[in-house]
């Protein structure tokens, strides 16, 4: 299982922040937007995966800046001979 919690420096405007997430690896279609700033991913299968995730501004509009993390599950080594 993989727990991600990520957050954005606005101290006008924090509470209206939504954020939208993808994983590519698994689905590379954008969430809904949303204002929760944590997602858990459990039953990943092995392989390698990015996390990007995007803000969007106080007026709803998605900046386009992203934020990304690449991570790889390993087989178990009962599985990686």
């Amino acid at each position: 299982a993989v727990d991600i919690a990520f957050s954005a420096p606005d101290f006008v405007h924090g509470k209206k922040l939504r954020f939208r997430y993808r994983l590519s690896g698994l689905n590379d279609t954008w969430s809904a937007g949303s204002p929760a700033r944590h997602v858990f991913f459990a039953g990943l299968s092995p392989g390698l995966y990015t996390f990007e995730v995007e803000v969007s501004d106080a007026a709803g509009r998605w900046t386009g800046k992203t934020a990304a993390y690449s991570f790889r599950i390993r087989a178990p080594w009962w599985a990686s001979w």
